[in-house]
């Protein structure tokens, strides 16, 4: 649909202001709309985590998490809703030494490692991830990474691991 190539122009950095204001508006609308719909609470999260937006994208993405916890979805997009909402908080980690951040951002991750395996792709080598990684929880959640996770990762990966 022509939003859908919107949002992604706006996520890629090809629109100007006023069409970014637009999505954005949308957005807003139709997760009010539709708080179950990964596909736009996600992209939105992401639009504002890269306007450097934390608390919102945070607020945004806790909103989904709510509303599949509420029904009882906790499939593949609600794991990745736990991972992304684990970035934003150890983003956020990383400037503010919160250990509340802390405690959230290793508390979401090791639920959505929980929710789908397909997360692991990402853990490793996620800058995101950076302010965690000497962690000693952090590493201790990396050390149960399965074999073809740490196998998949290139040969720049986290020297923890």
């Amino acid at each position: 649909s022509q939003f859908i190539n919107e949002v992604e122009s706006v996520l890629r950095g090809q629109t100007g202001p006023a069409t970014k204001a637009h999505v954005i508006r949308r957005l807003e609308e139709k997760i009010e709309n539709d708080p179950l719909y990964g596909g736009y609470a996600i992209p939105f999260s992401f639009i504002l985590r890269g306007e450097n937006n934390l608390d919102q994208a945070i607020k945004v993405i806790d909103k989904f998490i709510a509303a599949k916890e509420r029904k009882n979805e906790t499939d593949k997009q609600y794991g990745a809703a736990l991972y992304n909402k684990s970035c934003f908080l150890a983003v956020r980690h990383g400037t503010s030494k919160s250990d509340a951040d802390r405690n959230a951002a290793l508390a979401s991750l090791r639920k959505a490692l929980e929710i789908s395996e397909s997360n692991w792709s990402y853990v490793l080598i996620d800058k995101d991830l950076d302010a965690l990684r000497g962690d000693p929880e952090f590493i201790k959640i990396i050390e149960k990474a399965p074999p073809w996770a740490r196998r998949a990762q290139p040969e720049r990966g986290n020297p923890e691991v």
